[in-house]
């Protein structure tokens, strides 16, 4: 192989690059982040050169290599243009902790009679009480100064014992006479009925911690053109995909990237925008713009946008500061994901689109919504590609020097995805991320066809407006029987292929590296693909309750013994345990939690992890001190994961029972 080909050269050379960064380079410095980002670019675009000036000659190549290498060409230059915006967004990345510390302190210096009124709203539609008990506590116990801050159920369900139970709990409660625009419409609704100079902004399921406002109202009131506050959305569930790999403790939920990385790279360009809830809204701005954006499905970035627009800024802050319930289920994640792609593409034929008037060009291309174009299709077309090659007889790389068909694409492939694991600080995992994309791809991709068709109106394909929670989120099936056919004829056609491959006398594909190169190519493909086939498959839930590594002392008493013990994990149902501890399964016990309360439990597990035990009858004030424990402690909602050492491990022994490359840390 000739390593002084230049184009070889220059991607092997950016390989480099980027590995000297991931080694000694600083996640938070943006000259780092900047010159990990050039490196990549430069590769992708050396890439794309060798690569098409190849496909200028047509000698040699069948009909239907030349087809399908043209259109791979125009397919990859396509979805490497929307590459390069998300490289350039995540170039830069801004923390505004300190300056929120500084504001912070200011607005604690303020008399509690002249610091800004807020009001607090929750939309609500079909949620079960469970879930809104847990926000209205939360709120209450919001620290801000006695008067000043007010919370209020925004009920479009027309719920009268929802009424009657905010009544009880001395919480606000607002219920417009129709439904019309959903969302938005309820909130502007609830502006026109308050007078909060702010407003603070979070789903039903959203939890907010003690200090959100304490460390949002300063930082927006000292920033008098920002319109908009977001903060990071965190789960303290796990989403479907974790649950479905098994891989709970080592895979980032898939949204983590988004809102702890991708918002604050956008904050340091000046486009972070709203996301529906854990935000803080300026009346004024909202008021100066006409209220929430209403007619999209969208309404958050889209209100974003119009803000801008008018003048006014965004700002993001990027700490944990509420958690919320990620989807339950497959089918409460496919729902979500076709709400925001069809919104997404309206934003493209909207007046508040990347098209409309008073925005700057860096703008324009931030919100151009090319991923959600892109981002849907590319997945299938990769997935596929293996699959057509084999069975069609047909080469990806016609007309090539086979050494670099091999080793230009791998270095490239490296490069990328070092690049993008490094700038999504361990966000993003090679191939099971990929799997996530591929899953959603099957049952989102339609809804963006279809809304290109027809932006507006009665969607032409149906789903559901509101993210299914709780009850409503469950399934009879555990398996997706929608993605998995296609997932499994993928894999079907590729094995064909491949075996028609072997067996036939003329071997399209001669040259040693050539043939190297598609089989890598196949592999990488199918682990994606399988790994997809795996994420379609849910597994049995036995909890009622997220459990929380929480240790708290105890004191444990059986037919009038007492001993002390510590609890491994906690939740609002019940404990583990530390051994030694002699109890039993089925025994009866009381147990007080230190600083929380006392309360009767039963042992239902004893086993060498721990002894598990059930809360019977939590008395009230016992209830809440322990919410207040389990929820509202941000270092709860902040789980260290174990790395990707552990997530390619648990991955392999998913698809090889008992796999294990010796201990781990």
């Amino acid at each position: 192989m000739n390593y002084l080909d230049p184009a070889v050269g220059i991607v092997i050379l950016a390989n480099a690059l980027a590995l000297f960064v991931v080694v000694f380079g600083r996640r938070s410095g943006n000259v780092w982040r900047g010159s990990i980002a050039l490196a990549c670019a430069v590769a992708v675009v050396t890439y794309l050169i060798w690569r098409g000036s190849y496909l200028i000659d047509p000698q040699g190549l069948t009909s239907m290599e030349g087809i399908l290498s043209r259109g791979v060409f125009i397919f990859e230059f396509l979805n490497f243009c929307d590459f390069f915006v998300f490289l350039a967004t995540m170039s830069r990345l801004r923390n505004r902790s300190s300056e929120a510390d500084r504001a912070q302190a200011e607005l604690e210096r303020v008399p509690p009679e002249d610091v800004p009124t807020v009001d607090v709203f929750v939309a609500t539609y079909n949620e079960d009480w469970e879930i809104l008990e847990k926000t209205i506590v939360a709120i209450k116990a919001l620290r801000y100064p006695a008067g000043k801050v007010k919370g209020y159920l925004l009920d479009d369900g027309k719920r009268d014992w929802l009424k009657e139970r905010c009544a009880r709990e001395n919480f606000g409660y607002i219920r417009r006479s129709g439904n019309a625009h959903k969302k938005p419409g309820n909130h502007n609704y609830a502006l026109s009925e308050t007078s909060g100079e702010f407003i603070a902004v979070f789903d039903a399921d959203f939890i907010p911690m003690p200090d959100f406002l304490m460390r949002t109202i300063g930082l927006i009131a000292s920033h008098p053109k920002w319109g908009i506050l977001q903060t990071p959305q965190t789960f303290y569930n796990c989403d479907p995909m974790r649950n479905n790999l098994r891989l709970q403790n080592a895979l980032p939920d898939d949204t983590a990237m988004f809102f702890t990385v991708m918002e604050p790279c956008r904050d340091s360009w000046g486009c972070s925008f709203y996301v529906g809830s854990s935000a803080v809204i300026r009346r004024k701005a909202a008021e100066a713009i006409g209220g929430v954006v209403m007619g999209y499905d969208t309404e958050d970035q889209i209100t974003s946008i119009a803000m801008l627009q008018s003048g006014f800024e965004t700002g993001f802050l990027n700490e944990t500061l509420s958690t919320g319930l990620a989807p339950e289920s497959l089918k409460a994640l496919f729902e979500q994901r076709k709400r925001w792609a069809r919104g997404s593409v309206q934003i493209l034929f909207s007046k508040h689109g990347p098209f409309g008037p008073n925005l700057t060009p860096l703008q324009r291309i931030m919100f151009c919504q090319s991923f959600w174009l892109i981002g849907f299709i590319a997945p299938i077309f990769y997935a596929m590609l293996p699959a057509i090659m084999w069975i069609f007889h047909v080469r990806l790389f016609p007309n090539m020097p086979p050494e670099e068909v091999f080793w230009l694409p791998v270095f490239l492939f490296s490069t990328i995805n070092l690049t993008i694991w490094w700038l999504s600080h361990g966000l993003w995992y090679p191939l099971v991320s990929q799997a996530l994309q591929l899953l959603l791809s099957f049952e989102v991709l339609p809804t963006v066809l279809t809304t290109l068709i027809k932006p507006f109106g009665e969607p032409l394909l149906k789903f559901n407006h509101v993210t299914p929670k709780g009850k409503l989120a469950q399934t009879t099936s555990r398996i997706n029987w929608t993605v998995l056919p296609w997932l499994l004829g993928i894999l079907g056609a590729t094995v064909v292929g491949i075996v028609a491959f072997l067996a036939d006398d003329y071997q399209f594909i001669g040259h040693p590296d050539e043939l190297k190169s598609a089989y890598l190519w196949t592999f990488v493909s199918s682990a994606i693909v399988f790994l997809g086939v795996l994420g379609c498959v849910s597994p049995v839930y036995k909890r009622s309750d997220e459990r929380f590594p929480i240790r708290v002392p105890i004191r444990v008493t059986l037919a009038g013994v007492e001993f002390p013990s510590e609890t491994t994990d906690l939740s609002m149902g019940g404990c583990k345990l530390v051994e030694p501890c002699p109890l039993n399964r089925g025994e009866r016990v009381s147990i007080y939690l230190a600083d929380i309360g006392e309360t009767a439990a039963e042992v239902v597990r004893v086993d060498g992890n721990g002894v598990s035990a059930r809360f019977l009858d939590l008395p009230k004030h016992t209830e809440t001190a322990l919410f207040c424990r389990i929820f509202l402690d941000p270092r709860n909602h902040r789980r260290k994961l174990d790395g990707a050492a552990r997530l390619y491990t648990e991955c392999l022994r998913r698809v090889i029972p008992g796999f294990r490359i010796g201990p781990l840390a």
